[in-house]
């Protein structure tokens, strides 16, 4: 590292130190402090690269300034990256306050202005082709994570993918600090040699598009690494070899567009010797080399390389990697990766197979996560580590079964107490140890309960959570906590209850019909007082046997009655609405005299004493409510004659005191106003 560079890790590592906030991911995992370190300019994009970009990156004040031409073509060249002395004349010390710019300042202006921002790493999609670009513009998405390490790649995607099959690996750079910019540019299968330069040019735009905004993003003086996947391996390897040739490739001669270094994913290995695009990249003759014919003779590569193939094809003895000299190569049967001993940096690493899937990508495969760590090992080795969060957060505690209820289940945790805190991730399962996620929280580390419906009553879920850290690392999992579903749902009420027969030692109840799918049966409950509570009889004939008929009854007292709904899972609703009945407590009208009863009576009953019925008789003059009722000496009320509206008229009612012990009873009519009452001598 050379001393300026020092100096600027560590005023990066002092201000860290000093200042931190917590972070919350939007865009990928990062690292899990944020750097806040002083900002005092925002720097012109230069050449206007963001021409039709959802982001201009200036500040607000530079906003309304043009952009002078010397300020466009100024240079921001990395170390190494040239030897020719005008070239030097051009290139530009870093700025130690822009190469790790201010984040506030940076999320402030691009909320504004539209990408997508977080406290870790910004998402923005921009057109990096400038002006008048001969093949037409080309968009990029770019990754700025809050503290970089000063470093760039741009990626190139394969024949069938786009800049989002990119966004494994752009997550996983931009949290190791480098700035991400996955390009966009047409199928490269459509390029053939005679339109060679398309593709090139693309990528080489790219580099210069990062070079001239090297001071904006934070890698004034770091290096670029090209990064091709597939087809996109092609694209990079047949741009290596070739020094800054803007007169062939028609890019800017003031901008350094050579990349320090590359890493080639390919799909087939046995493709890179047999492709007419690679097949001279062994040839020892440099004359065979010719642009758009290959990707260039090996002697003309001076920047290391690691080259990492899909499959495990049978290919030439590997003695034949050795011309790469210092760089890295995949090959033979077992994907043995070999940076070769003759250098100061020599090492093997032994991998499996790593099976190529054309459509989900490198990323997205067990081999996938091979190459990546393979890669980053690579990149750690060019640059050096760069240090970010590997503390994995605590694992949440206190997970309990909060409810239960119907096919529904509630879990709830502690809250994690971690600064960088991101997520849950939950996990549930039909066995112990679940280990498929079915949801995730959003709301911070505060969002600590998910309830999860359509579950099956009777069988035993499993759960447990993890926590996630800003930078992605995850925490061992909670302890586990299950519980079985069951219905505890009480159905609805029984409607409209009423009683339909009141004949002799007979009451008849009827309902409507419980619409309840799981419905089991109907609870009939009566007594002799308001309220009953014990169950005297229940149906059996399903949810439409809405009518009951008691039988064996004491004629002229009063029951009272009430139903409720069950279901198959043993819940009860509320009770219905009550009702009650006197059987055989008709009330006859007697035929008129010819005139209308001129005030209130009641009869003293016939005959008196009696043994066990007798007659009651009482006239109204006019309509009137009527209640004729009978009562023991101890006040209390053995029966309910009549209970309901009246035209005037004369009237008897039979009361029938079977079941009823000799003695004296109190026979009470009150009829609007009036209220008498006449003593009844039951004699056994």
């Amino acid at each position: 590292m050379r001393p300026d560079q020092k100096r600027e890790s560590a005023s990066l590592k002092n201000a860290t130190s000093m200042i931190r906030v917590a972070t919350i991911e939007i865009g990928g995992p990062a690292p899990r402090s944020v750097c806040l370190l002083p900002c005092p300019q925002m720097s012109v994009i230069g050449q206007g690269h963001l021409g039709r970009s959802s982001v201009d990156m200036r500040s607000r004040s530079e906003l309304s300034q043009p952009v002078s031409s010397e300020r466009r073509n100024k240079d921001h060249f990395p170390r190494n990256s040239c030897s020719c002395a005008s070239r030097a004349k051009r290139k530009v010390d870093a700025n130690m306050w822009t190469t790790h710019w201010c984040v506030v300042a940076s999320i402030l202006f691009m909320v504004a202005l539209g990408p997508v921002a977080s406290a870790q790493t910004i998402i923005l999609d921009t057109l990096y082709t400038p002006p008048g670009y001969v093949d037409g513009g080309y968009t990029a998405r770019i990754f700025l994570p809050a503290i970089r390490n000063g470093n760039a790649v741009v990626l190139v995607h394969g024949a069938t993918g786009s800049p989002h099959n990119n966004r494994v690996w752009c997550d996983t750079l931009a949290a190791r600090g480098y700035v991400a910019m996955s390009i966009y540019y047409p199928d490269p299968r459509r390029f053939s040699s005679a339109t060679y330069p398309k593709k090139t040019r693309a990528v080489k735009t790219a580099v210069e598009f990062l070079r001239i905004n090297a001071e904006r993003f934070g890698i004034a003086g770091g290096k670029i690494v090209g990064w091709g996947m597939s087809q996109g391996a092609h694209t990079w390897g047949e741009a290596i070899p070739w020094d800054n040739d803007d007169e062939y490739f028609g890019t800017n001669p003031n901008v350094d567009d050579r990349i320090d270094a590359a890493i080639l994913l390919y799909g087939r290995y046995q493709r890179i010797i047999d492709d007419p695009f690679w097949n001279s990249y062994y040839l020892d003759d440099p004359a065979t080399m010719e642009k758009g014919a290959c990707i260039g003779n090996i002697f003309r590569v001076t920047s290391p390389v690691l080259l990492m193939h899909g499959t495990s094809d049978a290919v030439t003895p590997p003695q034949q990697s050795q011309l790469l000299h210092d760089s890295l190569i995949a090959y033979g049967k077992t994907s043995q990766l070999r940076l070769f001993a003759d250098q100061p940096h020599g090492f093997d690493v032994l991998l499996r197979p790593l099976p190529y899937n054309q459509y989900e990508g490198y990323a997205f495969t067990s081999a996938g996560l091979i190459a990546k760590d393979t890669a980053l090992k690579f990149l750690e080795r060019l640059f050096g580590p760069f240090t970010y969060d590997t503390l994995s957060p605590a694992a949440p505690r206190g997970l309990v079964i909060a409810d239960s209820l119907n096919g529904t289940i509630t879990i709830r945790w502690r809250k994690n107490g971690e600064a960088d805190f991101q997520r849950y991730r939950i996990f549930r399962g039909t066995s112990y140890a679940p280990t498929e996620q079915v949801d995730s929280t959003t709301s911070g580390a505060a969002d600590t309960s998910r309830t999860f419906s359509g579950l099956t009553n009777g069988t035993r879920y499993y759960f447990r959570v993890k926590a996630v850290a800003g930078s992605g690392y995850e925490s061992a999992y909670s302890d586990e906590v299950s519980t079985v579903p069951v219905d505890r749902m009480a159905p609805a009420v029984p409607q409209e209850l009423i009683v339909f027969d009141t004949s002799s030692t007979k009451i008849g109840i009827a309902w409507r019909r419980s619409a309840e799918t799981d419905f089991l049966r109907y609870g009939i409950y009566r007594a002799m007082a308001p309220e009953p509570t014990v169950q005297v009889d229940s149906t059996n004939g399903g949810a439409g046997d809405t009518s009951k008929i008691f039988t064996g009854l004491t004629n002229g007292v009063r029951y009272y009655l009430r139903v409720t709904a069950v279901d198959s899972a043993g819940n009860e609703s509320a009770y219905s609405n009550e009702v009650s009945g006197i059987p055989n407590a008709s009330v006859v009208a007697v035929e008129a005299l010819g005139q209308i009863p001129k005030e209130f009576s009641l009869f003293q009953n016939r005959p008196n004493p009696f043994n066990p019925s007798t007659e009651i008789g009482f006239v109204l003059p006019f309509t009137s409510h009527v209640s004729l009722a009978v009562f023991d000496l101890l006040g209390r009320e053995v029966a309910m004659l009549v209970d309901e509206e009246k035209p005037a008229g004369s009237y008897t009612t039979t009361w029938d005191a079977s079941g009823l012990s000799s003695g004296i009873y109190i026979c009470r009519l009150q009829a609007g106003a009036f209220v008498d009452a006449k003593k009844l001598l039951l004699m056994r």
